[in-house]
């Protein structure tokens, strides 16, 4: 925001156009994944007796990427970027490579980093702002 109140200043006292970008790219942080736990299911245990984790993620028809497994050494997220910030988002989730779950979704205005998470204890996939899942480990 400086640098574009710099160059405004600095045109006008020139009388030139000083052309200025402000064309802003989001990402969304794709969270990687504990293994599961072999005791019972519930609040203290959400992920207990999941499935194997071996997810995909594909973000508007882009390659898929791999949704990192933390415990065999995986990053612990994996960042898509240059996604636009005005445009509907299809993602889409594999499980072993069958398609388990799409669903579109848009950017807040403002908020353009996003996190992508499995919710161990419903196996559903949200997408959350970074700054509120702690998750989310994309740097």
């Amino acid at each position: 925001m400086t640098l574009a109140l710099l160059l405004i200043a600095l045109s006008s006292m020139t009388g030139t156009a000083v052309a200025i970008e402000t064309e802003t790219k989001a990402s969304i942080c794709i969270a990687g994944l504990r293994e599961p736990s072999r005791e019972p299911k519930g609040l203290g245990n959400p992920s207990g007796g999941n499935p194997e984790p071996d997810y995909s993620v594909e973000i508007d028809r882009r390659t898929q990427v791999s949704v990192p497994r933390i415990a065999r050494g995986g990053k612990p997220g994996v960042l898509v970027e240059g996604l636009d910030p005005n445009t509907k988002h299809l993602i889409t989730i594999r499980h072993k490579g069958r398609r388990i779950e799409s669903f579109y979704f848009e950017f807040e205005s403002g908020d353009f980093k996003q996190c992508l998470f499995l919710n161990e204890l419903y196996l559903t996939w949200q997408v959350w702002p970074v700054k509120r899942n702690r998750s989310c480990k994309c740097v």
